[in-house]
């Protein structure tokens, strides 16, 4: 069972997430909260596998603090804003992803994050992508750090990521 902690300061979105998520037969959300500190004392005292987190609560270090306590991060954003894609990495987030994802993305995205993968939305590293001379992070990738520089091993799922990409750019019909 998939344990989910949920930092979100909007309770609406708060209780639907948390909706949502219970559905699944593989994930059981323990404790929603609304506040920074509140999901510091939260995830220390109830030990969620991951935090779903709003990317405006994602304080310099939170990432870390809940690494430490063994609880991954996946941030979640209305829209893309300069310079956030570069914080998510550099804070060690292990997910970005839309907050209007389509809710069997939102927890197949949980599934790989707890697989060790990485899943951030093709949209939200758009930005990153023309900033970096067309070198963009993979959508999924399986997690490979080294002491001097952080890697991504392309993976199957980061073949797919860019053919969706290349699909939904080029509008064409399926089937």
């Amino acid at each position: 069972m998939i344990t989910v902690v949920i930092a979100e300061d909007h309770e609406l979105v708060l209780g639907t997430i948390g909706s949502l998520l219970d559905l699944e037969d593989d994930m059981k959300v323990v404790g929603q909260e609304n506040s920074v500190d509140g999901v510091l004392t939260l995830v220390n005292e109830l030990r969620p596998d991951i935090c779903l987190m709003d990317i405006d609560m994602l304080e310099t270090g939170i990432a870390e603090k809940l690494n430490k306590m063994g609880c991954k991060v996946l941030a979640l954003t209305t829209f893309a804003k300069s310079g956030s894609f570069q914080r998510v990495i550099s804070e060690d987030v292990r997910g970005y992803l839309l907050k209007d994802t389509p809710s069997d993305e939102l927890t197949a995205s949980i599934r790989y994050i707890m697989r060790e993968m990485r899943i951030y939305s093709p949209t939200l590293t758009e930005e990153h992508h023309n900033e970096a001379n067309n070198s963009v992070e993979p959508l999924i990738s399986n997690q490979v750090k080294t002491n001097t520089s952080k890697h991504y091993d392309k993976t199957l799922g980061t073949v797919r990521s860019y053919l969706t990409t290349i699909k939904d750019k080029i509008k064409l019909p399926t089937g």
